[in-house]
Formats: C-alpha cells, structure tokens, sequence
C-alpha cells in the first residue's frame, strides 16, 4: 500500500500530519489574510494554492507524477511564496515517500516562467529534464515555455511532444 496514493476519504493517523509545517502555514496565512482564512461556510479555498493539482500513478512499473504547479503571478507577491512553498511540499513528498531509484517522471505545468525553478527544486532530488520545456498553453499562442517533463532512475524519454487537440486548446 505504501506505493499507492489513495484518493478516498478516510482518517489518517495522526503522525502523518506535518503539524510543524502545518502551523506555520496557517499563523502566515492567518496574518496575512484573516478575513478570508477565518471565515465561515462554503468557501473556495485560499487562493494562492487553489489552482494548483498533483496526482500520481504507477503504470508499467514507472511512477507517474501528474502536475499543475500553482501560477505565482508576481515575484514577492504571496501568489509566488505559495507557489515556493507547493514547489518546496512536492520535493518533501519525493523525498519522504519515493525510494532514490524508484524510476520516476514528473510532468505537467511547472508555471516556471525563467526556468529556474527545476534547476533549485528538482535537480537536487535526483530529477533530470528530459528534454526542454514545451509551450503548450494557452495553445492559440503561449508566450513562454511552461509544461515539461523531469525523469529520474531507469528512465529515459525517446520523444515527446504536446497533445494538439481540440480540447486542449479550450482546457
């Protein structure tokens, strides 16, 4: 089980929780916004964080790791700590949940504009860009490189191209 991501609710054991972690988050975001963390009722998430995805799979014995990086807007701006921060919990989770060898490949949307990001957070995990990034999105016209992928282990990319479709262009 310890390879799988399960993705149904259910009560995880209270060691599993990055407490440390998880306070300093909240006494940040409670400084930095506590009309909006604080209040009651349906509410769409924070904001900083709220476009950012991952899900993982094991498919031919290679671990898939499926991202959407956060859009950290401006640099210094919270959008861009958030953004640091996912980047920073995804290396933590490589680190604390993948075994070295384990063949891997991340890809997806880095939003990694000046492609600096890979290089401090991905390199020194032991992930390797196969390839250059690729401007997928927007399709009609991406002004920069952005989606890419990063493989690690008994991995090696032959080629690989974005999906042209229909759907990717309105996705």
């Amino acid at each position: 089980m310890a390879d799988k991501i399960v993705f149904t609710r259910g009560v995880p054991p209270p060691e599993a929780f990055p407490t440390e972690e998880l306070g300093v988050c909240f006494d940040a975001a409670v400084r930095a916004n506590p009309g909006v963390v604080l209040e009651y009722g349906q509410q769409p998430g924070y904001e900083p964080l709220r476009e950012a995805r991952m899900i993982s799979a094991v498919c031919a014995g290679i671990r898939v790791v499926s991202i959407y990086a956060p859009n950290g807007r401006t640099v210094g701006s919270v959008f861009y700590e958030a953004k640091l921060a996912w980047y920073g919990r995804l290396v933590r989770w490589l680190r604390e949940t993948r075994q070295a060898a384990e063949p891997l490949v991340v890809g997806g949307d880095f939003n990694d504009v000046w492609a600096s990001l890979g290089p401090r957070f991905l390199e020194p995990v032991g992930l390797k860009r196969a390839g250059k990034l690729q401007p997928t999105f927007p399709a009609a016209l991406p002004f920069r490189p952005l989606d890419g992928l990063w493989v690690r282990g008994s991995v090696s990319v032959i080629t690989a191209h974005p999906v042209r479709s229909a759907l990717a262009k309105v996705a």
